[in-house]
């Protein structure tokens, strides 16, 4: 993965490249770079005002990530422009169906193994799901990386709709709250929530 030089990451910057997603969860994924500099110095709010709701959960059906997958002839494209129906296969084990007729498979580089173990709460999670990813990030080194946001989660399950609602009802912040309870964020993006959390916390933040 090709990392910026220290700085790079202004607020310009990152307001231009969250310009190209329609959801953070799929911006944060796809470069964490600008993702992590915007949440560090409370510019989510700025980069994050056009992105559109998350489809419901249970969205992406077997059905809808196979017309989806069909969409593309290489991995790294399916992944890269529709990461919701890639994740949803890949958890639901709809994976190897989906690319069926793909031409190529892809190499396990640093970054599509970052962003495969983004899916999963824990190392062994993500061993159970995707042996040769996380193979792949042993082998090489990359544990650390990929599993920066395992660290401080909650059981699998813990954080259910209504304490991730129940915990945003404490801040009038979201970048507040997305830097100190990512296990709540991920959830929220995960389950379909995440606007009505943000919304709870803008409500709070408009009526002090």
């Amino acid at each position: 993965m090709n990392r910026r030089p220290y700085g790079y990451w202004i607020k310009e910057r990152c307001i231009e490249s969250a310009k190209k997603y329609n959801y953070i969860a799929e911006w944060s994924i796809n470069e964490p770079g600008a993702y992590s500099s915007a949440n560090s110095h409370g510019w989510l709010d700025d980069c994050c005002f056009h992105m559109h709701r998350r489809k419901p959960n249970g969205y992406y059906t077997k059905e809808i990530c196979l017309a989806e997958a069909r969409k593309y002839n290489h991995a790294r494209d399916w992944m890269k422009h529709s990461p919701s129906s890639f994740s949803s296969a890949y958890r639901n084990g709809w994976y190897s169906e989906c690319n069926a007729h793909m031409s190529y498979k892809h190499k396990w580089s640093k970054e599509i193994c970052i962003k495969i173990a983004f899916l999963y709460l824990s190392k062994t999670e993500w061993y159970k799901n995707n042996r040769k990813s996380y193979t792949a990030a042993v082998r090489n080194g990359w544990i650390p990386d990929c599993c920066a946001h395992m660290k401080g989660r909650k059981p699998r399950g813990y954080w259910t709709k209504e304490r991730c609602l129940e915990n945003a009802a404490k801040y009038s912040s979201l970048t507040l709250w997305d830097s100190e309870n990512k296990g709540a964020v991920w959830a929220s993006f995960h389950g379909g929530w995440y606007s009505l959390c943000r919304a709870i916390i803008r409500n709070n933040r408009d009526n002090p």
